[in-house]
């Protein structure tokens, strides 16, 4: 155990082949190779307790993974792999006193060995059929004091919109959908890979914060262990409140051209593990993993196209509209939960109309859309409006200065039918696919004749929704009372069912339903299904059909 003290490099040589211990370029496999020059050849040892006695770990400097025992058969034995961090991957060495060479002895028994003498294969097989292929050379890499990499900050301009993707597993960094965890993907269609740069100085050199452009929290190191199979530290994204120094990073570079580091204050860098998706931080060494290997792709911002009136002009107030993308076909939509808003197919669903609200904000005229189903407004995330791509959401009207719903349309030269939407911030609704500008095409919806439709037929099933309904009488001519307000508990998404209970609860045969979208919404009827979610939803009733007689989808 003495050739193997904690923290050293080493390089295991083959006694009868002569090639040295090496991990595949696949990240997976483990062979014999003879180019000395190769890190791949190169093991970090890390001495543990393990039922009492002292083992060891061999974890590959190139790509972080542990030399670990498989059940895959082998020509002999058992296949070796690279592993990630379990008993699998214990190790003793037993001494041979025959020149310096060793058995390299599994926790199961079994002994590290060479296949054959015209083969590169490397498995374990079992004590019993001990040959020369068996003994193992241990060599030292020597290493001396480096000065700090190189800061590589010029990779990272203020206010720029990144990926990183890392150079051995191809993935991007990802922040995750519940705003907590940080992971790897390969979807660029994806917001989650956007990365927006603040430039800080700290410590009297430059540190970098990213902000993710989906949800806009930070990448930011924490102090709890890495999941199983992982190294290191946990990676989150987190606030950049008081404790500041959780979200700061400094570029330094990896010696590989077009790579770099992404180092933390605490001296720890940025690791990626591919196998399970995963991101953590670990401690630098000389000799670092090409899994801590980053490439920053800046994404490109959009030509803006000038404003225009003709495109303003096409946004009627009051008016039913679809937006269908020039782009891939689909319409704007509400989800079925009424918050988030995407792209998708089916132009008939109710919750691919939107009503026209046209507003003048400091003398300028400004459209906001009101989702059909749902009453909500089409609106962005106002903590981070400047940048791009935009995250879009439905949100109530409440206050008068509220600008996260307001939008501009301006011209597209393909064509008069074309527009494109643009955000308070100037940024636009783009395509997720290539983030370029998504050119719109508006689709009128033409007024119906008659009066209300007839509301979804309820299902037998309840549902396990349950949502507090708070609703108040209006009058014909759109007044609410809000003395007359009062509240009830309701079961499932049933329009048809929640009509029939507050008719009941106003002694009253029939009522129209309008939703409440905010002290400066305007009502509009309800007539699909509630939102899939247990949110409030508040309702003015209508004893005529007064309130709901132009709705035109």
């Amino acid at each position: 155990m003495e050739q193997f003290p904690d923290g050293v490099l080493v390089r295991l040589r083959s006694r009868e082949q002569g090639g040295y211990l090496n991990a595949d370029e696949d990240g997976r496999g483990v062979s014999l190779s003879w180019d000395l020059k190769s890190m791949s050849m190169a093991w970090n040892v890390h001495r543990v307790l393990h039922d009492g006695s002292t083992c060891f770990v061999l974890q590959s400097a190139t790509y972080g993974r542990y030399l670990a025992a498989s059940s895959d058969p082998a020509p002999l034995g058992h296949r070796v792999v690279l592993g990630s961090y379990d008993d699998s991957i214990l190790w003793k060495a037993v001494e041979l006193g025959n020149a310096g060479y060793i058995l390299l002895r599994h926790v199961s028994n079994r002994l590290l060995r060479a296949i054959g003498r015209q083969q590169s294969g490397v498995c374990i097989d079992v004590a019993q059929h001990q040959s020369t292929m068996m003994h193992w050379k241990v060599e030292t890499i020597p290493t001396s004091p480096t000065a700090r990499p190189a800061a590589a900050i010029e990779y990272f301009s203020y206010g720029a919109l990144v990926r990183l993707q890392s150079r051995v597993h191809g993935g991007y960094l990802h922040a995750d959908e519940d705003g907590m965890g940080v992971s790897l993907s390969g979807h660029l269609g994806s917001m989650n890979l956007a990365w927006k740069v603040h430039r800080v100085l700290h410590g009297g050199s430059t540190s970098v914060r990213l902000q993710s452009a989906y949800h806009g929290r930070y990448l930011a190191a924490s102090s709890e262990p890495a999941p199983p199979g992982h190294l290191g530290r946990r990676v989150v994204v987190g606030d950049c409140d008081r404790n500041v120094d959780r979200v700061q990073w400094e570029a330094v570079s990896s010696g590989v051209a077009g790579y770099i580091l992404l180092r933390h204050v605490s001296d720890r860098l940025l690791r990626a593990d591919g196998r399970y998706s995963g991101v953590s931080i670990d401690v630098a060494s000389n000799h670092q993993s090409a899994t801590m290997h980053w490439k920053v792709e800046t994404i490109p911002r959009p030509a803006r196209p000038p404003p225009s009136e003709a495109a303003m002009e096409q946004f009627s107030d009051g008016a039913y509209v679809r937006l269908r993308s020039r782009v891939n076909g689909q319409y704007l939509r509400a989800d079925e939960g009424g918050v988030r808003v995407y792209f998708r197919p089916y132009c008939c669903a109710l919750n691919a109309a939107w009503r026209v609200h046209r507003v003048l904000h400091r003398g300028t005229s400004l459209i906001l859309l009101q989702n059909a189903a749902y009453g909500r407004y089409l609106g962005y995330h106002s903590d981070n409006p400047n940048s791009s791509p935009i995250l879009v959401k439905s949100v109530y009207y409440n206050d008068i200065k509220q600008q996260d719903l307001h939008w501009e349309g301006r011209s597209h030269p393909g064509g008069d039918s074309e527009i494109f939407l643009v955000n308070g911030g100037g940024r636009p609704l783009i395509n997720p696919e290539d983030n370029t500008w998504t050119p719109l095409v508006l689709e009128f919806i033409p007024s119906r004749s008659g009066l209300a439709p007839d509301l979804p037929v309820p299902s037998a099933e309840v549902g396990f929704f349950r949502r507090l309904i708070i609703y108040m009488q209006g009058d014909e001519l759109g007044n609410k009372d809000f003395t007359t307000a009062r509240a009830m508990m309701f079961q499932g998404r049933s329009v048809s069912r929640l009509r029939a209970e507050l008719a009941d609860s106003v002694d009253e045969r029939r009522v129209a339903m309008c939703l409440w979208a905010g002290m400066h919404g305007r009502l509009i009827p309800l007539i699909s299904d509630l939102p899939a979610n247990n949110q409030t939803i508040e309702v003015i009733l209508f004893v005529s059909w007064s309130q709901g007689g132009d709705l035109r989808v």
